[in-house]
């Protein structure tokens, strides 16, 4: 079974935008840091921050906003198409939470499910004596097990991965907005 990286098409369109003075009062300092390793729930502490996609590249609007996109690295955003074709499958891996665009209801999914990584076959990018990051990730189908989503410590939870069944579900439903790459660095 493959895995890939979840990569956002942030050339299309755009990335996800909250207001962070308003994210922190919501989730407070603590939680709005640590939103990406978090793995367990925190709907109790979720309230709707209005979100919004914008251009990384330019002042253009983006007229159309994706089925699926990235925040943060590891949390998947998903349209309420998206978050329809795919809740059943990944409802077991993470909770959806969700928040206002001016373009309708998106849904965060912050996936609770950490993989480790093959230490023996992973590698780390050292510079100058000092490690600046993963240079090589692998993962072995027994710590991925059944998890169609997850992330890892490995690279300090700034990555999403999935398996080849996300993958299909993905295609299937031709959901627009991301690329799935089995380069996982």
């Amino acid at each position: 079974m493959n895995i890939y990286k979840i990569i956002p098409d942030e050339r299309t369109y755009g990335g996800l935008f909250f207001d962070g003075v308003l994210l922190r009062k919501t989730l407070g300092r603590q939680l709005s840091r640590k939103l990406t390793s978090v793995t367990a729930s925190i709907a109790d502490d979720w309230r709707d921050c209005d979100g919004w996609f914008s251009s990384l590249y330019d002042d253009s609007d983006i007229p159309v906003y994706p089925d699926l996109s990235v925040w943060k690295g590891s949390i998947l955003v998903l349209s309420e198409r998206a978050e329809a074709c795919l809740k059943k499958d990944l409802s077991p891996f993470g909770e959806f939470l969700p928040f206002t665009t001016d373009k309708g209801t998106f849904f965060l999914f912050v996936p609770h499910v950490v993989v480790d990584a093959d230490a023996l076959k992973s590698e780390r990018m050292i510079e100058e004596g000092a490690d600046i990051g993963p240079a090589k990730i692998v993962f072995t189908m027994e710590s991925v097990g059944t998890n169609l989503i997850f992330k890892t410590e490995y690279d300090q939870y700034t990555s999403v991965f999935c398996t080849e069944k996300l993958k299909t579900l993905i295609s299937k439903a031709g959901l627009t907005g991301v690329a799935l790459s089995q380069d996982l660095v």
